[in-house]
């Protein structure tokens, strides 16, 4: 517990928030930011059904806002907070707690979804820590409904996978408007797309599903602040060095609707959606043209000067000195297992994403997204039905298929 004890001093985290102390049977805490959430009580309510196998679990509910926000967002604030302190009160149990925060006065630079569950994953450790136990934080969202084995398929996962240290939680939005259901074919095309090529790091990283262990939490460094985007930079720590997994037994069920909370996004993405404007993605040809550089890791150990000879994406390469990478790591490794992990570590999913936003600016621009979804079927061998949702329920099922292979 030591890695613990330094990251809580390291983070001037000497003193909780909260002044209960917590169970001894403490098994695992589910954090919640929540900012503007009028329905957060659906949600509440949603995790009080849920089943409790053994030990005990507890929720804390962070209401946050900005000292620059508008009378109408402290409003909804302090009615979001109010509900929840009555809810916490009528309804938490022995085996489930709710514990209510409120920060309304965030400084306006720092404010924002990072530095909220920052706030919250921090206090879960710490938590944790007076008890000198291992345990498990989750994060969730204040617009979502979780299914009635969350609690215990979570703990289980943790309890049969030792090696793992996080995980991402599948996701099924709910299917409100014809928006919602294209952005979600677009994240599983985009994911999937990932996996067809040999992508060791291709996971959904979507901040209101995920888990890690407190340990390993601390070890790298904990949450960041970022304003948008944390919990791709989050769970991707984990992913890059292997101990990321697919929690596929249980679901969470975001809702599908506008936001403006943050600049992209769930929320960024049903509003332009219901404006009229059409959803664009990766053209399928741009995973193709990348493939090599994940299925054939093993030529780059062999012989640093290997050259797939494709002019489509050599210039990428040569800004990103790919060969002087390539000879820096066979120098460095003294086996290929050895050298296929620092080439991932080198050539992760951030150069992924580059090289494909490279291949968009140069080569293949963005494409419709029945366009792209045909290809994708075919390429997995099923029915394509068109951008609606029986074509959505086939790839969901897709998934669910697919977390339970070892990719990493």
């Amino acid at each position: 517990m030591e890695i613990i004890k330094q990251y809580l001093k390291k983070q001037g985290k000497t003193q909780g928030l909260i002044t209960e102390s917590p169970s001894v049977d403490l098994e695992l805490i589910v954090v919640i930011p929540a900012y503007k959430e009028p329905n957060i009580i659906k949600t509440l309510e949603s995790l009080s059904a849920c089943s409790i196998r053994n030990g005990k679990i507890e929720v804390l509910i962070y209401i946050n806002g900005s000292s620059s926000d508008t009378r109408e967002v402290r409003r909804d604030n302090d009615s979001a907070y109010s509900q929840s302190l009555t809810f916490a009160k009528n309804n938490s149990t022995e085996a489930l707690q709710f514990h209510i925060l409120k920060n309304l006065d965030l400084p306006s630079k720092k404010s924002g979804v990072g530095l909220a569950r920052k706030v919250l994953m921090d206090e879960a450790l710490l938590r944790f820590q007076t008890l000198q136990k291992e345990g498990v934080i989750v994060n969730l969202d204040a617009d979502c409904t979780v299914s009635k084995n969350y609690f215990e398929s979570i703990i289980q996962y943790f309890e049969i996978n030792p090696h793992l240290n996080a995980a991402s939680i599948h996701i099924e939005h709910e299917l409100s408007n014809p928006s919602i259901i294209n952005y979600e074919l677009h994240l599983r095309y985009f994911i999937g797309m990932q996996k067809l090529i040999g992508c060791p790091f291709a996971f959904q990283t979507v901040g209101s599903a995920m888990a890690v262990r407190t340990q390993a939490y601390a070890a790298l460094g904990g949450m960041n602040t970022r304003r948008a985007g944390e919990d791709f930079y989050f769970l991707h720590k984990f992913i890059k060095n292997g101990t990321c997994g697919e929690l596929s037994a249980c679901t969470v069920y975001p809702e599908g609707r506008i936001s403006d909370r943050v600049p992209f996004g769930t929320g960024k993405a049903v509003g332009e959606g219901e404006a009229g404007n059409e959803i664009m993605t990766y053209h399928p040809s741009s995973f193709t043209i990348l493939q090599p550089y994940f299925n054939r890791v093993g030529r780059f150990s062999e012989d640093a000067n290997t050259n797939i000879n494709d002019d489509r994406i050599t210039p990428f390469l040569e800004r990103i000195k790919f060969k002087a990478k390539m000879e820096e790591i066979n120098k460095n490794t003294s086996s290929q297992e050895a050298f296929i992990k620092r080439y991932f570590q080198y050539f992760d999913a951030f150069k992924f994403m580059k090289a494909l936003h490279f291949l968009r600016d140069t080569l293949y621009q963005d494409v419709k997204l029945d366009f792209a979804l045909d290809h994708y079927f075919e390429q997995l061998g099923e029915s394509y039905y068109g951008v609606n949702e029986i074509s959505l329920s086939v790839l969901r099922k897709v998934d669910k298929k697919q977390a339970n292979e070892v990719r990493l």
